[in-house]
C-alpha cells in the first residue's frame, strides 16, 4: 500500500537544514522524497494521506537512554 506523508518538516540526519517535504511510502520503502506540495496521491497512486503539517518527520530515532551496563 501506498502512502503519501504530505507538508512534514524533515529532518534527515544528514546535517542538512530541515525542510518542508512531501514522502510517499511504499509499503515499508521509502520510494520519493520531495519538496511539499510536490506530490499528490493522485499523481502518486497513494491510498492513504497523512497531512503532516506542523509536525517534524525523522527517520531512525531510538532511544538514547538505555543501561546497557546493566548487562555486563
Amino acid at each position: 500500500m501506498k502512502t503519501l506523508i504530505s507538508n512534514a518538516v524533515l529532518v534527515d540526519g544528514t546535517g542538512a537544514d530541515r525542510r518542508p517535504a512531501d514522502v510517499l511510502l511504499d509499503g515499508p520503502v521509502i520510494a520519493a522524497v520531495a519538496y511539499a506540495g510536490s506530490l499528490t496521491a493522485a499523481g502518486t497512486g497513494a491510498e492513504r494521506t497523512i497531512d503532516a503539517t506542523g509536525l517534524v518527520l525523522s527517520p531512525g530515532f531510538i532511544d538514547m537512554h538505555a543501561h546497557s551496563d546493566l548487562q555486563l
